[in-house]
């Protein structure tokens, strides 16, 4: 009969922490750089250049093809064979996670301005807004209310996809998990208390996307 000891797991609350905050890290930073990288892929897609947007078709198309786990092996042991310069696991996942995820993030923003109708654009112009203006205060706005919900969901992927990058040695919470493991020889009670991480974040970002159906977004921009 197997003795369950969830109690003597807690006392390794302090390990957990330790990886969640290098998990949440991972995610934010990663989930920022893709956001930027997402916005310059939307604006070149956008900009009518024939050569430049079919540059950003070539990237979106190579880094969705390449599954995360694959990315996040070639940049951290490959690359620095040719940069002649050694990653650190956390940067090595995020440069791998971020150019996974950016091409998605794109075309859920290219689809939020695609559903807006150039009727509001066209008339923010006759009314005397300048390009930028119309998008920044009529444009994105609404762009960013209805893709909000796809990018949370982008979030919620990247914050499990983070455990991918336990397979460098970053210690993030399935690192740390496997460390606790392997001086405590418990695995059910350890991944149960994974799982109940990763569903109690989870859980708070479902309820933050609900939330954000009621933000005025003007304020933000």
């Amino acid at each position: 009969m197997y003795s369950f000891n969830f109690l003597f797991i807690f006392s390794y609350w302090h390990v957990f922490l330790a990886g969640l905050i290098v998990t949440l890290l991972l995610a934010l930073s990663t989930f920022a750089c893709a956001f930027v990288i997402a916005i310059a892929l939307v604006v070149i897609k956008k900009s009518g250049n024939m050569i430049l947007g079919k540059i950003a078709d070539i990237y979106s198309f190579v880094f969705k093809s390449i599954p995360a786990l694959v990315m996040i092996i070639w940049i951290y042991y490959a690359l620095p064979l040719f940069l002649n310069v050694a990653l650190s696991p956390f940067v090595a996942a995020l440069v791998a996670l971020s150019l996974n995820l950016s091409p998605f993030v794109s075309e859920s923003i290219i689809s939020g301005i695609n559903a807006i109708p150039k009727g509001q654009y066209e008339s923010a112009l006759l009314l005397g807004m300048n390009k930028i203006q119309a998008m920044r205060f009529v444009v994105f706005p609404q762009v960013l209310k209805n893709i909000m919900p796809d990018l949370m969901g982008w979030f919620v992927t990247e914050l499990k996809f983070t455990s991918l990058a336990s397979i460098i040695g970053l210690n993030e919470l399935l690192h740390v998990s496997n460390i606790i493991i392997s001086h405590t020889f418990l695995p059910f009670e350890v991944y149960t208390m994974l799982a109940l991480i990763y569903l109690l974040f989870v859980g708070a970002i479902e309820i933050a996307v609900k939330r954000s159906k009621r933000i005025n977004y003007k304020v933000l921009i």
